[in-house]
């Protein structure tokens, strides 16, 4: 990546394992949801909204 002042960052990218956990829980929690209620899941997961929910909770970057 590149720095306005022309310089390269060596710094790794920031990474939450908490915030993994969070999207997994939001994942798995919603494919039950679906299921339960009998959802079509390609209508859910195409959904715009779909990501909004997967990263609820999680820590923004």
């Amino acid at each position: 990546l590149s720095t306005q002042s022309g310089t390269e960052s060596t710094a790794p990218p920031s990474f939450s394992i908490a915030s993994f956990k969070r999207q997994a829980f939001n994942e798995h929690f919603l494919d039950l949801f679906t299921a339960m209620f009998d959802l079509e899941p390609t209508l859910i997961k195409s959904h715009p909204n779909y990501q909004t929910l997967l990263n609820y909770g999680a820590i923004a970057a």
